[in-house]
């Protein structure tokens, strides 16, 4: 089972040997977190998914809307899953 050191090491990688100021590199590293992240959750039912993403640096909160109906609710980030209420 990974660590919590290893997943600190891992966004600590990602966060400091890439620059996400360009949209191409940005949506690379967004694909490529993600991955990892669900590699994650797969081995450790308890890793944040949410923490890691945002410790990666590439969160922006992107949200959408969870429920598509455009209406009163909840979004969420498409890309960390973090919600919030519309």
């Amino acid at each position: 089972m990974t660590s919590r050191k290893d997943y600190e090491a891992i966004a600590s990688i990602i966060k400091n040997n890439y620059d996400v100021s360009t949209e191409p590199v940005r949506f690379v590293l967004r694909d490529m977190t993600d991955q990892i992240a669900q590699y994650f959750v797969a081995d450790n039912s308890r890793f944040n998914r949410e923490k890691f993403v945002i410790a990666c640096g590439i969160c922006e909160h992107s949200f959408i809307d969870s429920d598509n109906d455009g209406e009163y609710g909840k979004e969420h980030c498409r890309f960390c899953g973090f919600e919030q209420n519309i």
